[in-house]
């Protein structure tokens, strides 16, 4: 039977060889089945190695680099500021290096957003698990389980909001970690996230609702600047100060 088309011999059988052609097929068939795994499991470690070899990879220095424009600030001999103005893009925008921000805002932010930020590398599995759980029981997406580094991730390059999203904040965010550090990871992400009214980072928050610098802030004003970055645009001071003291209260 060898050399011989599978579909000459079983037109050619005779009434009697139902048990070869039935073993034939099972054989045809396991082996196509066999062929298939091969070529799954080839694909999948291509592509696991391809995403070793990226997360490995340096990102561009243009992603992490600061905004070109934070506006015109007005400040007085003491370092009092007197007025600024929106940047370009009508954000409010200040850059504060960490080491000059009180310690307080980061371990508030920390605290609310992402409690186990030191001990994991940028995907959470504590919080995945839990989020998993909390959608199921809930039927529709209540909780996303995104880490500090993941939120980074989609501030440094938004998109739109998904599962295709988060796996690809999922694998920025174990980059993000390999390269940057978790110091680096913290200043980039209180300086860039949204705390409404326009004000991205921590800097410009504490200038617009306190008066202040992101370097003499309370414990009380730390805690609401890290409420507001669930929901900045319902829950900033000027808008609802009931919400935002509500916030406050959670952090």
């Amino acid at each position: 039977m060898i050399g011989v088309p599978l579909g000459e011999l079983l037109r050619a059988h005779e009434p009697g060889d139902d048990d070869d052609v039935r073993a034939l097929r099972r054989h045809v068939w396991r082996r196509r089945a066999l062929q298939a795994l091969a070529a799954t499991a080839a694909g999948s470690v291509a592509m696991t190695l391809f995403i070793v070899a990226w997360v490995f990879m340096p990102p561009p220095e243009s992603l992490t680099s600061q905004p070109a424009s934070s506006g015109v600030r007005i400040e007085d001999r003491h370092g009092v500021l007197l007025r600024s103005t929106r940047a370009e893009d009508g954000s409010r925008t200040r850059w504060v290096p960490i080491g000059e921000m009180d310690p307080d805002v980061i371990l508030a932010f920390v605290a609310v957003e992402d409690r186990r930020f030191w001990d994991q590398g940028g995907i959470d599995a504590r919080a995945i698990a839990r989020a998993a759980r909390d959608n199921i029981r809930e039927g529709r997406i209540v909780s996303g389980a995104s880490t500090i580094t993941m939120q980074l991730a989609r501030l440094l390059q938004p998109g739109a909001r998904g599962w295709t999203s988060k796996a690809r904040e999922a694998l920025w965010a174990l980059r993000l970690e390999r390269h940057l550090g978790k110091q680096q990871i913290l200043e980039e992400y209180l300086n860039r996230v949204h705390l409404g009214q326009a004000a991205v980072g921590v800097g410009a928050a504490s200038a617009l609702y306190f008066g202040a610098a992101a370097s003499e802030l309370s414990v009380g004003e730390s805690a609401m600047l890290a409420g507001l970055a669930h929901a900045p645009s319902r829950d900033n001071p000027l808008v609802s100060p009931r919400r935002a003291v509500a916030r406050r209260a959670v952090a």
